[in-house]
């Protein structure tokens, strides 16, 4: 499986299309690199991007984007200075909103009520058509099937309509097609609404922030790697100062983002003439044009806003209870890993809980919701969905429909219902579309035609490679792939039995029935695979040299691991096919009688796999040197093999007597 890093550079321009266009395209210009999201906002003066690629070609393309906006960004024209959004905006723009992603608080603008950080809006960001590739998309060239990557589908570009105006949004104004309230034309700006160059976002630099994100195949370690080498790389092509942060920062006072953009832009010519603010990179002194960059390595970062029918202050109320930094000194938040904030969105004529998930594996996507939505009703306020900013992991989607699916005792199986069922009870699509494709990492990542797994091959494809000169994939494989087959088929007699009204007695048993034949035909399917893996792994430690006493232990070592694995993999096959018996013996005793024959070749399909399974553990078996571990294998493998005859006769026999 190919190494994946993202990466999301926030660039401080929002507003010029040439600019935000040119950064796009030394990204997507970058050989292994594949833009999937850019992210203007004109109120923020900030631009989000959002790709993917090797650890390698990330650091590549964010050297070449800040390259890039070396030449067309000058942070000594970001001031206070009100400019008309009728004067600065162009058809690109996006509402005045912004993501907190890599955009924590400013410490120098607080909440005099609370003395914590005020963090500043979320944009509100629709998908339009995407602009033409010479702008935006990411060409055939540039996909990442010549580097050995992935091939990721081409981002989209947002945008959004003109910023608020003094006349409100009707009812009767409905949402477009791209879900943003429909703006009345020829309405005025009125003075509250003009924006400044400096923009709303806490900012240091031209290019602010750039995290390195692992995704797939890479440690949090290898985008720590990316962060140095990018950061030094950085200063050494403009000699400008970059500090690290998150899991890169070499102090505990740097670990946070808020820490370091302390007082911001205009603070740092007199902090780096302070020696406890030296740069991690490059000169300690301050460069006008371009401020400072900071670079690092985290987790995944989810915008997730929830959507009340209230003020800002109570919606701001309950961002308080619930971050992890709560109220101030002793008064911590409900939820750990989240920051929060409230503000009320003029287009959309409601307000949000806008909050920031850290770590979605420590406070998950739907535990937000549901607090939000407690506090809520305690306080009589409707909650009317949500919205995800950007990008996000598909675990955080299945984690959520696996919550509800328990607490409203659902019956799901498929991971396409299980992602629709969270888009319907979250809301997400309330304020726009939500279209997974475009919204899930790992759906906008494509293996394509160069994906080399077994599994992705068409089932004449599949026999053709087992039937080449070749010794993988071998019996391991087609053994996993028939074992894959007869779980399928017993999930068939379940799914052709549920449901339907002659059995309708029945659905209570088959919803506990079908779901371990699906789950393991997934759990199958993945040992097609993994058994020719450990077939070349093995055959790699035989290539070790073996000239020196050193080299021969090592290739020892490498050649009784490979053979550990071997054994493993079929041996796990056959202790995954062992769960299986007892439920299809239910289902041949009392599912559909017209797919009797569906359960006898199951059955059947399920004990061809296990003597494969057997046949495959023996034979690696007599070269592994630990006797102990030889016994007791080779005793298990003999007791499953015992147990499918066994089994499978038993479910032959049902079937016969109900005939």
């Amino acid at each position: 499986m190919a190494q994946l890093v993202e990466c999301v550079p926030n660039f401080s321009e929002g507003r010029d299309k040439k600019v935000i266009d040119a950064i796009s395209g030394a990204i997507s210009g970058t050989r292994g690199c594949s833009l999937l999201d850019v992210d203007p906002g004109a109120s923020t003066h900030r631009t989000v991007y959002t790709f993917v690629g090797s650890p390698e070609a990330v650091v590549e393309g964010a050297l070449n984007a800040a390259r890039t906006a070396s030449t067309l960004i000058d942070m000594s024209s970001h001031t206070d200075t009100q400019v008309s959004p009728a004067s600065t905006l162009t058809d690109t723009q996006v509402s005045p909103a912004s993501t907190l992603t890599d955009t924590q608080v400013s410490p120098a603008s607080t909440l005099t009520d609370t003395g914590q950080p005020r963090l500043h809006p979320h944009r509100h960001r629709h998908r339009s058509a995407p602009p033409p590739p010479s702008q935006t998309e990411v060409s055939p060239a540039s996909t990442l099937t010549d580097t050995g990557q992935p091939r990721l589908h081409p981002h989209r570009h947002r945008s959004a309509p003109p910023p608020p105006s003094q006349t409100q949004v009707s009812p009767a104004s409905t949402l477009t097609d791209t879900g943003q309230p429909r703006l009345h034309p020829q309405t005025q700006v009125s003075p509250a609404s003009t924006l400044t160059d400096r923009g709303q976002h806490p900012r240091t630099g031209a290019l602010d922030v750039c995290p390195f994100v692992p995704v797939q195949n890479v440690s949090m370690d290898d985008c720590v790697r990316c962060a140095l080498l990018f950061g030094q790389r950085l200063a050494e092509l403009l000699h400008v100062p970059v500090y690290l942060y998150g899991a890169a920062a070499r102090s505990e006072k740097r670990r946070n983002l808020p820490s370091i953009r302390a007082g911001e832009y205009e603070a740092l010519p007199e902090k780096l003439k302070q020696d406890e603010w030296a740069p991690d990179f490059g000169p300690a002194s301050f460069v006008p044009s371009w401020g400072a960059t900071v670079t690092g390595a985290r987790h995944f970062l989810i915008a997730f806003n929830v959507n009340l029918i209230s003020t800002k202050e109570q919606a701001h109320r309950i961002g308080l209870d619930l971050r992890e930094q709560g109220r101030g000194k002793g008064q911590p938040g409900e939820l750990q890993k989240v920051q929060a904030l409230g503000w009320y969105l003029e287009e959309a004529q409601l307000a949000q809980v806008s909050t920031n998930l850290l770590d979605h594996q420590v406070t998950a996507l739907h535990t937000v919701y549901e607090a939000v939505c407690s506090h809520a009703q305690a306080l009589r306020l409707p909650v009317v969905g949500s919205q995800v900013v950007g990008l996000l992991p598909l675990k955080a989607l299945l984690d959520a429909a696996d919550f509800y699916i328990q607490r409203d005792q659902l019956f799901i199986l498929e991971e396409e219902h299980k992602v629709r069922l969270v888009i319907s009870k979250l809301g997400l699509d309330s304020l726009g579309p939500f279209n997974p494709k475009e919204r899930v990492i790992e759906y906008m990542v494509d293996q394509g035609p160069g994906d080399p797994s077994l599994v992705s091959l068409s089932l004449r494809q599949f026999v053709q490679s087992v039937a080449a000169r070749s010794a993988a994939p071998g019996g391991g494989s087609v053994s996993a792939a028939v074992a894959a087959l007869g779980a399928a088929l017993g999930a068939m007699v379940g799914q052709m039995t549920y449901g339907k009204r002659q059995f309708e007695g029945l659905d209570g048993a088959m919803r506990g029935l079908i779901p371990p034949f699906h789950q393991a035909v997934q759990d199958l399917l993945l040992l097609v695979d993994a058994d020719s893996s450990a077939f070349t792994s093995y055959m790699a430690a035989l290539k070790l040299p073996k000239g020196t006493e050193e080299e021969l232990e090592r290739r020892q070592t490498a050649m009784q691991a490979g053979l550990r694995e071997a054994v493993g993999v079929p041996l796990s096959l056959a202790e995954r096919v062992s769960s299986l018996w007892d439920p299809l013996i239910q289902l041949v005793l009392q599912g559909n009688i017209s797919c009797l024959s569906d359960a006898q070749v199951s059955a059947k399909a399920l004990e061809t796999a296990v003597f494969g399974a057997y046949y495959n553990v023996v034979i690696n078996l007599k070269d592994i040197s630990d006797l102990s571990f030889k016994t007791a294998t080779q005793k298990r493998a003999l007791e499953l093999l015992q147990q499918a005859k066994e089994k499978c006769s038993v479910v032959l026999n049902h079937a016969e007597n109900r005939t």
